[in-house]
């Protein structure tokens, strides 16, 4: 049990320093000053459990807001407007031809964009199958 609790707070505790805690977690205080050794690691489990419901809260609306920011990308838009979209990508393959630019944009599951001259002429994702 000890092994336990001690794994789940330094696990929490790693936790909220990769997340940016916006809506600070709050403090947990004993009822009494002088708190026994379960007490105090009762209080621990109880910030550590707060934390991660914060973490998972957190995970929520980024999934959110990238769910939004997938469906509005657009043929048409420019680098920038792409960039506020999905943010700036892992890496770009750039082409320079006689006729001018092009670029692949690549991002993380397997998504890609692609842009001539600036603009966006094409959006590649995975295909998903049905059951996946």
């Amino acid at each position: 049990m000890k092994r336990l609790c001690l794994l789940l707070i330094l696990t929490c505790l790693s936790c909220s320093s990769t997340y940016n805690l916006k809506k600070p977690v709050e403090p947990i205080q004993s009822s009494e000053p002088s708190a026994g050794k379960e007490e105090r690691e009762q209080l621990q489990i109880k910030k550590a459990s707060a934390i991660l419901q914060r973490i998972a809260e957190i995970e929520t609306e980024g999934k959110k807001e990238r769910e939004q920011r997938e469906a509005e990308m657009a043929l048409g838009m420019t680098k920038s407007q792409a960039t506020t979209l999905w943010g700036s990508p892992q890496k770009i393959n750039r082409t320079r031809t006689t006729v001018g630019t092009s670029e692949q944009w690549v991002y993380s599951r397997n998504r890609y964009l692609y842009f001539d001259n600036g603009i966006l002429t094409a959006i590649q994702d995975e295909l998903k199958q049905d059951g996946q």
